[in-house]
């Protein structure tokens, strides 16, 4: 770690190089930050600096700024100023009669784990991101959740009025969000629709891969077609929709990417061999897009449901009933006999374990599967 002195030598050397005055600085951040459309984000305190920006910074504004209201404001983005690590961050300390500014040089979250009250804060405000398969259960309830921590949500579906009905209730919660007719299985569609969300919303930081799960079928005889079309539609779609979006990610020094999967892909699922095959070969792409951009700020990560009370648990449930005779009650008392903790998950606690791998605080989650399955599946 750097001296107190080093650190605030090195925001000195930051001013000269860009001529900012110290009051432009104290009210507006990194001006040089802005001009480039580095997104930048403040934080304003009365009392001093909130929980969890660091005792070192904490030091600095005692010694250096001991009087008057302290007012620090982060800045997301420190790469236009050249620094060695990621996740430096430029700090900004003004009082009523002057400023102390520097540069922070250290590997750490760019913004504090906690905020006000102890809270914990996800540090995504502002951030935008783009959820596949936003107008159903799981879909949606991850959109809600990313624009309830301030993130602001295009709503994806190819059923535009489950989309629509998705963004309306973000909207009046009041979140932002758009809603996007997008049919993931056409490819030929992915710049006009990355295009349209990018001009309302700006450049996407988090991307969730949540696709459409196939009928229920055993894995034997299935025609060559079905194999082909589930694969555009549940991983070339991922694969496709990530490529556009990533490299922008890598470039701006921040990014999660975020594919939602099946817990078939961990102990596989009887009679649902499409999505078992299929799904299974999105780990192996994850993990590996997971190696190649983690050095660039981008992480990517897997999340295996279990049993969540979704539309589509619920149909699946009703298939059984009635493949074997017997009532729906009867097959999901069953089925959550075979879960440790008791019942079904509810899609709102889907959503929070998504919200946190696209969150500051995860930035040190890579290339992880993460079950949210109640106990369900009994493999390590």
């Amino acid at each position: 770690m750097h001296s107190h002195e080093n650190v605030v030598r090195a925001g000195v050397r930051h001013r000269q190089s860009f001529g900012l005055d110290n009051s432009r600085l104290a009210d507006h951040g990194c001006e040089h930050c802005i001009r480039n459309g580095h997104h930048i984000a403040f934080h304003l305190a009365s009392n001093g600096l909130q929980r969890g920006y660091g005792s070192e910074l904490l030091s600095v504004q005692q010694t250096f700024a001991p009087m008057g209201e302290m007012l620090p404001s982060i800045a997301r983005c420190a790469r236009c100023i050249g620094l060695p690590y990621r996740g430096c961050r430029l700090f900004v300390l003004g009082t009523f009669d002057c400023v102390i500014y520097g540069v922070e040089i250290r590997e750490m979250p760019e913004f504090p784990a906690f905020g006000r009250g102890g809270t914990l804060d996800l540090g995504i405000a502002g951030r935008t991101a783009v959820v596949l398969g936003g107008g159903g259960g799981l879909g949606g309830a991850i959109a809600e959740k990313l624009a309830a921590e301030g993130a602001e949500v295009a709503v994806a579906d190819i059923h535009f009025e489950a989309a629509a009905a998705r963004s309306d209730l973000i909207v009046a919660a009041g979140g932002r969000a758009i809603p996007v007719a997008w049919d993931i299985a056409d490819l030929d569609v992915i710049e006009d629709k990355v295009a349209e969300i990018e001009r309302t919303l700006g450049p996407v930081d988090i991307l969730v891969n949540n696709t459409g799960g196939p009928s229920p079928a055993p894995v034997l005889g299935l025609p060559s077609t079905v194999w082909l079309d589930h694969f555009r539609s549940m991983v070339l779609s991922v694969i496709a929709v990530s490529d556009r979006l990533v490299p922008g990610m890598r470039t701006r020094g921040w990014g999660r990417v975020i594919t939602s999967a099946s817990s078939g892909v961990v102990a596989p699922i009887p009679n649902l061999g499409l999505s078992n095959g299929l799904r299974a070969a999105l780990l192996g792409w994850s993990k590996t897009l997971a190696r190649e951009v983690a050095s660039d700020g981008v992480t990517c990560n897997i999340v295996v449901p279990g049993r969540i009370g979704t539309g589509r648990v619920e149909r699946l449930d009703r298939i059984k009933a009635e493949a074997e005779g017997r009532t729906v009650e009867a097959v999901t008392a069953e089925s959550v006999a075979t879960i440790p903790i008791g019942r079904y998950g509810d899609p709102s606690e889907y959503a929070s374990t998504v919200a946190f791998l696209a969150s500051v605080p995860a930035s040190y989650i890579t290339g992880s599967v993460v079950r949210v399955d109640g106990g369900l599946i009994p493999s390590l």
